[in-house]
């Protein structure tokens, strides 16, 4: 899903998904998913933020949308991790993968 200038509309994109899973969400939860979800990549971006915090941040981030989504670990990792990964790895790679432990 593109927006403009060619940007992966990315509201789209997760209503969508969310959709296809299957989950209603009311629009005030998926405005609090977003807008944490826009906070790490913020952290991302920002060059003074050390690796470790971010990953911490994902981690809870993703505890979080587990307990109001059981069992939606793929849903997860293909909308956000697959995001943060992209944004890491366009922005900071010099500084080695995101979750080199695999994770």
């Amino acid at each position: 899903m593109s927006g403009k200038n060619g940007d992966i509309d990315w509201e789209a994109l997760e209503r969508e998904l969310f959709e296809s899973a299957g989950i209603e969400i009311d629009r005030r939860r998926a405005r609090g998913i977003r807008t944490e979800a826009d906070r790490i990549v913020s952290m991302i971006l920002d060059a003074g933020m050390p690796r470790i915090d971010i990953e911490i941040a994902i981690r809870s981030f993703r505890s979080r949308v587990l307990e109001e989504f059981p069992g939606r670990e793929e849903l997860f990792d293909a909308l956000y991790r697959g995001r943060f990964r992209r944004i890491w790895e366009q922005f900071r790679q010099v500084e080695g993968e995101l979750f080199e432990d695999g994770t």
